[in-house]
């Protein structure tokens, strides 16, 4: 390799180290905001589930909006270093996937669900957070089937 081609070879290695650390850092800031993001969206998924418990037996639309909510969570967690909210989301989506009303029972599933996502984002647990706490939601499911 002549002289002048290892010269361009490490400036293009410094500019693709620099874009890669540029990336990182657009990822740390935007997961900051994740927080603040799923938070609101929480509320939001709080709120219509109280809809759901008000609005029995035909609560579909509300549960719907709880299937949207879930659904960007699980979509957007794992990007932001919170993989037990994607886990967590997945499974409350799976659960609600079909889109019909919800009875009180299966309104205590959504509720548990609910409640661990809020357990997580207010405690800021990054990672997977063990299995420990999907193997209780799946319990409360199985119960609940």
């Amino acid at each position: 390799m002549t002289t002048q081609a290892s010269a361009l070879s490490a400036t293009a290695e410094s500019e693709q180290e620099n874009a890669v650390a540029a990336a990182e850092a657009s990822i740390a800031a935007l997961a900051e905001n994740y927080i603040v993001w799923v938070r609101d969206d929480l509320t939001v998924a709080r709120a219509a589930f109280v809809k759901a418990g008000e609005a029995l037996p035909d609560n579909s639309e509300a549960v719907a909006e709880i299937f949207g909510i879930s659904h960007n969570v699980k979509g957007q967690g794992g990007s932001f270093g919170f993989q037990l909210m994607t886990n967590i989301g997945a499974s409350l989506c799976d659960y609600i996937r079909d889109g019909g009303p919800a009875s009180d029972a299966k309104l205590k599933v959504i509720e548990a669900h609910l409640t661990a996502l809020e357990f997580v984002i207010d405690r800021e647990i990054k990672g997977d957070g063990g299995e420990a706490l999907l193997d209780k939601l799946k319990g409360y499911i199985d119960n609940a089937a």
